[in-house]
């Protein structure tokens, strides 16, 4: 599975706490997250699930 969102909606997925996001402009922890497991993040697949990167809290993976 593929998932690009915006920064905040990754980190959420993720389970990251977003308050970077809102806090400083290149501090955005989700920046490379990159191949997970399906089951890590609750998604009832079997394998994995890539995460678009994002380049700072308001150019993420949507628009990259």
């Amino acid at each position: 599975m593929v998932i690009a969102g915006n920064t905040t909606m990754i980190h959420f997925l993720l389970g990251m706490d977003a308050f970077c996001v809102f806090y400083t402009p290149h501090a955005v922890h989700a920046d490379c997250p990159g191949f997970q497991l399906a089951c890590d993040l609750d998604i009832p697949l079997k394998g994995y699930v890539y995460c678009y990167p994002a380049k700072s809290n308001y150019l993420g993976g949507d628009i990259i």
